[in-house]
């Protein structure tokens, strides 16, 4: 599940290039108070240093475009935060999935910074730039995409565009487009497939008719060949299909119709290759859970995409039914249905479900970890829990 976006996605701030009134700054901050933005990165103790930095290779210069930025003990949303930074403050380190790493074991999220100096042009002193990325063509995979004035939630919206809308422009290097004009719309709502470009012989199609067969318990066919597509109707396990392959790896039906060719095999249920269980869920604690962890631990690494239920991209709850789904186990599609289809323990074991309310969960993996989509880390993982666990679930 994702959710609802926030202005400070992960942290915030106050501005740090005008110092504010003593009574409301916080003390840990008073150092930062200057009209040369501070610099954080690699290699430098305590939480500043004001003066020119000596950039290693591989390293990059952004800006804190936020009002208050977190800063955190690990690269996602469920480490402890050990400090925070204001805005325009100048940080270096290194980029990892989608964080960037400064050094002491601080990290701080690539979406709150900028690579616009506080007052520049448009790009850092050091060279960093916020569009230095090639150039792309991209659809809207939202209902209404919405256009900022810059790379990041912080900034205006200044339109929207419709599901299905081209847009071309340069790459980001915190994943957002940049069109013509100055604005900029971000990369988790854009994909790289035109909607509808064929019924199942168009332009984006290769090859001629085959035959193939579900391999899911029940797969998803839907209006057009990615997973923010509308589902028009399931085929159960072992139904016999035919369509055109297409390069993206959908498999063209006709009349619109789409499904996605990594739950379907050329080859026949029972001609060699074992299909899924497709017995009920079966009763609690009776699958195999070790199993079960190891196939969680298989599809981790994979893109988080909203909406998403299979390896082009998963969110939350689409993460979970797909690892249960491997093992035979059958489970409702959104948070709050599984929730309702799991039985409530407080003694959880590695395997049960582990939720945050109705709005996520993931896959209890034992010693305060959990097998999860998180749109904070941006794909599949195995991660430490983060605070605000309500309950956990055990299948059957």
């Amino acid at each position: 599940m994702l959710l609802a976006a926030a202005s400070l996605p992960v942290g915030a701030a106050v501005p740090a290039h005008a110092a504010p009134a003593p009574a409301k700054t916080p003390a840990p901050q008073d150092a930062l108070a200057t009209t040369t933005p501070p610099v954080l990165g690699s290699g430098v103790s305590g939480l500043a240093s004001i003066g020119t930095l000596r950039t290693a290779p591989g390293t990059t210069t952004r800006y804190v475009d936020v009002g208050l930025a977190n800063v955190r003990r690990g690269p996602g949303m469920g480490y402890d935060v050990v400090g925070t930074l204001t805005r325009g403050t100048r940080v270096t380190g290194t980029s990892t999935r989608g964080w960037l790493r400064m050094g002491d074991g601080r990290y701080i999220g690539t979406s709150i910074l900028t690579g616009t100096a506080p007052g520049g042009s448009g790009s850092s002193s050091s060279g960093g730039s916020s569009h230095a990325g090639p150039t792309v063509t991209r659809w809207v995979t939202a209902t209404g995409g919405n256009v900022r004035s810059g790379p990041s939630l912080s900034h205006h919206v200044t339109g929207t565009l419709r599901r299905g809308a081209k847009v071309t422009g340069t790459l980001t290097s915190n994943g957002w487009v940049q069109m013509p004009g100055g604005r900029f719309i971000s990369g988790y709502i854009l994909t790289g497939t035109a909607p509808g470009r064929d019924n199942g012989g168009g332009s984006r199609s290769r090859g001629s008719e085959v035959v193939r067969y579900v391999t899911a318990t029940a797969g998803n066919v839907r209006s057009g060949p990615s997973t923010s597509h509308r589902v028009v109707g399931t085929l159960a396990h072992g139904t016999r299909i035919r369509g055109v392959p297409r390069s993206d790896g959908w498999l063209a039906l006709g009349d619109g119709r789409f499904i996605s060719g990594v739950i379907l095999s050329a080859q026949a249920p029972g001609a060699g290759v074992a299909p899924p269980r497709t017995a009920p869920p079966p009763s609690a604690g009776s699958f195999d859970r070790a199993q079960l962890l190891s196939v969680a631990q298989r599809y981790t690494g994979f893109s988080y995409v909203y909406g998403g239920e299979d390896t082009s991209g998963f969110d939350c709850s689409g993460y979970t039914q797909f690892v249960f789904q491997q093992i035979g186990v059958r489970l409702p599609r959104t948070a709050a249905q599984q929730l309702a289809a799991t039985t409530p323990t407080t003694d959880p074991r590695p395997g049960d479900l582990v939720f945050w309310g109705s709005w996520h969960l993931g896959i209890y993996a034992g010693n305060g970890y959990v097998y999860d989509a998180g749109r904070s880390v941006q794909q599949t993982s195995k991660r430490r829990m983060f605070p605000g666990v309500t309950s956990y679930g055990r299948v059957g």
